[in-house]
């Protein structure tokens, strides 16, 4: 064996192997509060759910993209000292909980009927994009057109296209939502609250 070659690639193959555990799912560590911190907010959510872990949310978040969770085990969020802020860029929903058929299955999911319970928090719609299935679409002002078919603040798939259950109790209490900057706007300028599917 050339020990030369071997010292010039083993470097390389380390750093492979690092590269691959730390790319694999994290289903044992405690999810951890972001503090407001909107870039650490997806990974605390999928945290929550690989573990089964509580997870409490402290801090304004402001959303501007779709934050995207596999559902696996259970979900539990004490939001109640939270705010989740929808930026103008927001096109679709602020948070999505789905089913998957395979990553759903991840972190002892297989099988798992997940209990969803999200408490509190304020969740601000009202400079998203509005979505194209909302009530006289054509009074949508310039400029707030969304492409996507919902503009949810919470939406949660309970199932896979195919018909697998992921959710055992969905429960969701003691939120605010705010739709549109004024108590006075019209409804077609508001965001959606919440969809279950």
């Amino acid at each position: 064996m050339n020990c030369n070659h071997l010292s010039k690639i083993l470097p390389f193959l380390i750093l492979a192997l690092v590269s691959s555990a730390a790319a694999a799912e994290d289903c044992t560590s405690a999810p951890i509060n972001p503090k407001g911190d909107t870039s650490k907010l997806q990974t605390a959510l999928q945290q929550a759910t690989n573990t089964g872990s509580e997870l409490v949310l402290t801090g304004t978040y402001y959303i501007s993209q779709d934050t995207k969770v596999y559902l696996r085990n259970d979900l539990k969020v004490d939001a109640s000292e939270a705010r989740f802020i929808a930026t103008e860029q927001l096109d679709g929903d602020m948070f999505s909980f789905d089913t998957h058929a395979s990553k759903s299955d991840e972190c002892g999911g297989a099988g798992v009927l997940a209990n969803f319970d999200w408490i509190g928090g304020t969740f601000n719609m009202s400079k998203a994009k509005v979505s194209t299935v909302v009530p006289l679409r054509y009074k949508t002002p310039a400029g707030r057109e969304g492409t996507k078919q919902t503009a949810d603040a919470l939406s949660i798939r309970g199932a896979t296209s195919s018909g697998k259950s992921k959710l055992n109790e969905l429960l969701i209490e003691n939120i605010v939502f705010i739709g549109t900057e004024n108590d006075t706007d019209p409804y077609y300028l508001a965001g959606e609250i919440v969809e279950y599917s």
